[in-house]
C-alpha cells in the first residue's frame, strides 16, 4: 500500500489547494510545517493539529489547515 505522503494525487491535490499566506510572502517569510491529522472511514481529514505550533503566527498552519478542509475525500485505505 502506497503510503499517502507518496501519493501523486494527494500531492497534487494538496499542492493546487496551498496558497502562500500574504503576510509571508510580503515580507520574504518562509518555513517548513508537520501537520498531523486522521483520515475517518469515509476518507474525511479530521483532526487537523500542526506538530510545531510555534510557527502559526506566520499564517502557514491557517493556510494548510484550510487547504486540508477543502480536500476531496481520500481513499478509505488510508484511514487512522
Amino acid at each position: 500500500t502506497t503510503a499517502l505522503r507518496h501519493d501523486p494525487v494527494f500531492r497534487g491535490v494538496l499542492n493546487k489547494q496551498l496558497k502562500y499566506p500574504y503576510g509571508a510572502q510580503h515580507n520574504g517569510l518562509f518555513t517548513r510545517l508537520f501537520i498531523g491529522f486522521d483520515v475517518d472511514g469515509r476518507g474525511r481529514i479530521t483532526n487537523v493539529t500542526s506538530l510545531m505550533p510555534l510557527r502559526s503566527q506566520l499564517g502557514f498552519e491557517t493556510t494548510v489547515e484550510k487547504a486540508l478542509a477543502r480536500m476531496p475525500h481520500l481513499h478509505p485505505r488510508y484511514e487512522g
